[in-house]
């Protein structure tokens, strides 16, 4: 499960952003750097049923760093 996967499954950046109570382009920069672990939690609070359905016990991120 992907940052991107969850967002889309929870409606996107807008309703995802109303839902916590912050703007879009938050969601936005979260799916270019993660989501942050206790925005997880909170999103488990406040959306279980889509939550458990997706089992994010995990997130993978959506970019992978890498050394040369």
């Amino acid at each position: 499960m992907t940052h991107n996967e969850i967002i889309d499954a929870l409606g996107g950046n807008t309703a995802v952003a109303k839902l916590i109570g912050v703007k879009p382009p938050a969601i936005a920069y979260w799916r270019r750097k993660g989501i942050p672990e206790l925005r997880i939690i909170q999103l488990r609070t406040l959306k279980p049923e889509i939550m458990a359905k997706l089992d994010v016990q995990t997130v993978q991120p959506t970019t992978t760093i890498t050394s040369d």
